[in-house]
């Protein structure tokens, strides 16, 4: 018995092996003849398969991929675009002349293809703002035919993780969901609440949404409790939260629960729930539920940043101390408490002339002020944003933004805001403080 048993395992070791031997021939005689690769199912299939072909083979396909994307269609240039996508290939100038080619097509093509090209868009961080526009046009007219709730979601998922603030695709996102919100899973109801906060998006009608949506979202209805968190916050960011929601996630027991589940995406997870605690303290009048605990909040995660977003939050705060020397005018390395990144607070009198803020403490310490400032005095928290911190091709703050400002202001602060399109590292420092001075000067004048 064990004689045949080794014999049968010989037997398949020699087939594998066959099988190895035709495979790399097979992959040899096709790198080969490269030059003869003219079809786009040819380059799709190739695509996604290759893992099995040299880097060099690969890079005569792009090339052949981006000499031939002229006399494809729409539908093959969509494959292939995808199929790219699948496996992540950024190929940036392979996919810059799809992109190009595809939002030159005419007839739309089909939600679902349309829907697999956000997949792909997505996947190869390519938020090109023509093929996005092209998307738009051809897919927002079609949404009301579509009769697959999960459709619907894995386009508001692409959405949001785009930073896509379409309002005409969002307004025919939000009616189909409020039109069929009972065959909607609560997954794609929850997808469209942290899209429309992502982007900070508020429908035309969104009282009437949420009547709709609200009722069949529940902790109990998800699939895990992170996408409750999800839902609590995006609820806060649009300003629909209530003492009742906010309650759910700050309950101990829920964060240690979600804190747990979470752990690869525990920064994530602590910020969000950071925002939702501090406004439950600023933004939900008459609050008295629970709140994250004082050890908690000491080991608050700071919100992740870009090299280049750090890097231009050094440079306005080096110009700014030309303005504003620290640590008697400016203070620097906040805390966040709140699950928000404030590049440093300042203290001015009504034109904008520094006061001492060492003399008189900061709102934004954590420790409260040492001693109340002067009468007339304004309290400014710098916020620096960078490209992150819009949504796609627009100057429109995305959610999380949005509602640093609304708790900064709640905390008794003004937003001394220096977006990255008005603000030039390359710029003279001389023009960069005159600016700085000028923004300082116009926050402060607004103060009745």
């Amino acid at each position: 018995m064990s004689e045949r048993k080794d014999e049968y395992q010989w037997k398949i070791e020699k087939e594998r092996g066959n099988v190895k031997d035709v495979l790399r021939e097979a992959v040899e005689a096709v790198q080969r003849r490269w030059v003869e690769v003219t079809k786009a199912s040819e380059m799709e299939v190739l695509y996604l398969h290759q893992e099995l072909f040299s880097a060099e083979f690969m890079g005569h396909v792009d090339d052949r991929t981006t000499e031939l994307a002229a006399e494809m269609n729409y539908e093959e240039l969509a494959k292939v675009f995808c199929a790219l996508g699948s496996v992540r290939r950024r190929a940036t100038p392979v996919i810059r002349s799809l992109a190009f080619h595809m939002a030159r097509q005419g007839e739309p093509l089909p939600p679902k293809m349309l829907s697999n090209i956000l997949f792909a868009a997505q996947a190869l961080t390519f938020p090109d703002p023509v093929l996005l526009e092209k998307v738009a046009a051809d897919l927002a007219p079609q949404i009301p035919q579509i009769d697959k709730p999960i459709l619907i979601g894995g386009i508001l998922f692409c959405a949001g993780q785009l930073r896509w603030r379409c309002p005409v695709l969002l307004e025919a996102l939000a009616e189909w969901v409020e039109k069929n919100a009972s065959a909607c899973p609560s997954q794609t109801l929850a997808a469209l609440m942290l899209t429309l906060a992502t982007v900070s998006y508020i429908p035309n009608d969104i009282d009437s949404l949420f009547r709709v949506v609200l009722p069949r979202l529940s902790q109990e209805s998800l699939s895990r409790t992170s996408v409750w968190l999800d839902v609590v916050w995006a609820l806060v960011v649009l300003g629909k939260a209530d003492a009742q929601h906010v309650a759910s996630v700050l309950n101990p027991t829920f964060v240690a629960a979600v804190m747990a589940s979470e752990a690869q995406h525990r920064p994530g997870v602590r910020l969000k729930l950071l925002n939702v605690d501090a406004a439950a303290g600023l933004l939900i009048p008459g609050y008295s539920g629970p709140r994250m605990e004082t050890e908690e909040l000491g080991a608050a995660a700071m919100p992740v940043r870009g090299r280049e977003e750090l890097r231009l939050s050094r440079h306005v705060l080096g110009t700014l101390h030309n303005l504003v020397p620290p640590p008697r005018f400016l203070l620097q390395n906040l805390p966040a408490p709140m699950g928000v990144h404030v590049d440093g607070e300042l203290l001015t009198d009504r034109q904008g002339r520094p006061l001492p803020i060492q003399d008189h403490g900061g709102a934004l310490t954590g420790k409260g002020p040492v001693s109340p400032p002067p009468e007339g005095a304004v309290r400014l928290g710098l916020l620096v944003w960078g490209f992150r911190d819009y949504t796609n091709g627009t100057q429109e703050l995305v959610g999380s933004a949005r509602l640093a400002v609304r708790l900064l202001e709640a905390q008794g602060c003004r937003a001394l805001q220096v977006p990255y399109f008005e603000y030039s590292i390359k710029a003279k420092t001389l023009k960069n403080a005159k600016y700085l001075e000028a923004k300082i000067k116009e926050v402060v004048s607004t103060v009745s």
